[in-house]
């Protein structure tokens, strides 16, 4: 039983890592992106649900709205987007 579950949280660690993109620079119209606490310009995508307490009353969380969160690589600071921002160059 104790394989079962460690396999099993194996398995959700995987899924969860594989909704992460990759490290990137992202940009905002001609701003580009920086981390306003530590500086540092690389950040991970993550897709978060912005709950409401009504939709978790109701136990129906999978219809609310999501969001782009870019999580800084340095300082791990989450800066959430309605709208993803654009990829940009390095």
């Amino acid at each position: 039983m104790k394989n079962t579950f460690g396999s099993i949280g194996a398995g959700l660690k995987a899924a969860a890592k594989s909704l992460v993109t990759p490290t990137t620079r992202y940009r905002v119209g001609d701003i580009s992106l920086i981390c306003p606490v530590c500086g540092h310009d690389e950040f991970d995508r993550r897709e978060m649900l912005m709950n409401t307490s009504g939709m978790s009353f109701m136990d129906l969380d999978w219809l609310n709205s999501s969001a782009c969160a870019l999580v800084c690589q340095k300082c791990k600071r989450i800066e959430l987007f309605a709208e993803t921002p654009s990829e940009r160059q390095a």
